[in-house]
């Protein structure tokens, strides 16, 4: 009876052991490892809630009151995003500038004059739209049809499947497309108050790496006439990532903002550790978030803060919230910024 006893408690002590092992290293792929190589990426893309919880109800059943603390510590933390230091826009100075960061997911294929609408209610200065799938073919549909009914002030830049809309007294000075489309840079000059204002935007949308896009150009380029299926999602998105760093490499300008889908929780290294900036951009910029907690995926019941905002030292913020559009299962990330006038110390962005 002893015998069994000390079996019983040691396979439990083993049992525990081995969820320990587990958690340690859950931990170092989510805060540590995740971006350290294309398949520690591929495990941390799966929401760390789900990994979590799970080692929750081990260690109630476990009865292990240690694990159980160390998982709710996690749950929190894991999630958890600095404050804003919100400032005062100051004219001329700063331009107040409104910028509005929506991921579509396919709704300029239902109700396009809803959509449409919708996004004009929003009264923003800048609209900032990833997953517009064939946006130039869209984009091309809509000019005739409700474009010029809700947007006749704006100007548009649309490539794969990015849209950025900017209105009429903002001018696009030069672009950048990257190889693998995980993003849009523009730099734009504002000319209000007699004055010009210049900012450079980066429309991002990192892919989800368990989900298989079959649209996009490159692949196409990459493959000839192989299926995109044979293209591993994550590695796109280590490619896309890749860009993004070597785009930034080596530039010391303030003046960015970022902003978009990074399909990455806060506590990946991609967000926290801020591993897609080179040094010289990494110093020069902080996180905007619109609460300690937030969420904008999915939008009927968000749980996931996959939508993230980023601005160089230079950008000031007075306003930062999200909303349900109802037209997406995301919610739009939604930002009020300054934009330094020319001459006030701000470099500018050379590509």
């Amino acid at each position: 009876m002893k015998f069994l006893d000390l079996k019983r408690v040691n396979l439990l002590f083993v049992t525990k052991l081995i969820f320990y092992a587990i958690f340690v290293f859950f931990l170092w792929i989510y805060f540590i490892a995740s971006f350290c190589c294309s398949k520690a990426d591929l495990i941390s893309s799966i929401p760390s809630e789900f990994w979590f919880s799970g080692f929750i109800v081990m260690a109630v059943l476990l009865r292990d009151k240690i694990l159980f603390v160390l998982s709710l510590i996690y749950f929190v933390f894991a999630n958890i995003n600095p404050p804003v230091h919100l400032q005062k826009i100051h004219i001329p100075e700063y331009v107040p500038l409104k910028v509005c960061s929506y991921n579509s997911r396919f709704f300029f294929a239902q109700d396009r004059e809803n959509a449409i609408s919708t996004l004009a209610n929003l009264n923003c200065d800048v609209y900032v739209i990833q997953e517009v799938w064939h946006s130039e073919e869209i984009y091309q549909q809509l000019i005739d049809s409700y474009m010029q009914k809700y947007f006749k002030n704006f100007n548009s830049v649309n490539w794969a499947e990015f849209w950025i809309m900017f209105k009429n007294d903002i001018q696009l000075k030069r672009q950048f497309k990257p190889k693998h489309e995980g993003f849009l840079a523009l730099t734009l000059t504002v000319n209000r108050f007699n004055r010009k204002y210049e900012f450079n935007l980066i429309n991002i949308h990192i892919w989800n790496p368990l989900v298989t896009r079959n649209t996009l150009s490159f692949v196409e380029m990459a493959l000839g006439q192989q299926s995109v299926q044979q293209l591993p999602p994550y590695l796109v998105r280590k490619a896309q990532i890749d860009d993004l760093y070597t785009f930034l490499d080596g530039k010391s300008v303030t003046n960015f903002v970022i902003l978009g889908d990074f399909n990455t929780l806060p506590s990946h290294a991609l967000i926290w550790r801020k591993i897609w900036t080179s040094a010289n951009v990494k110093e020069h910029i902080s996180k905007v978030s619109p609460g300690l907690f937030y969420a904008t995926y999915p939008s009927a019941l968000p749980f996931l803060a996959i939508d993230h905002a980023f601005v160089g030292d230079s950008i000031l913020v007075e306003e930062v919230y999200t909303k349900d559009l109802g037209l997406s299962d995301h919610k739009a990330l939604i930002l009020k910024v300054g934009i330094p006038a020319e001459g006030r110390n701000v470099v500018a962005w050379k590509y």
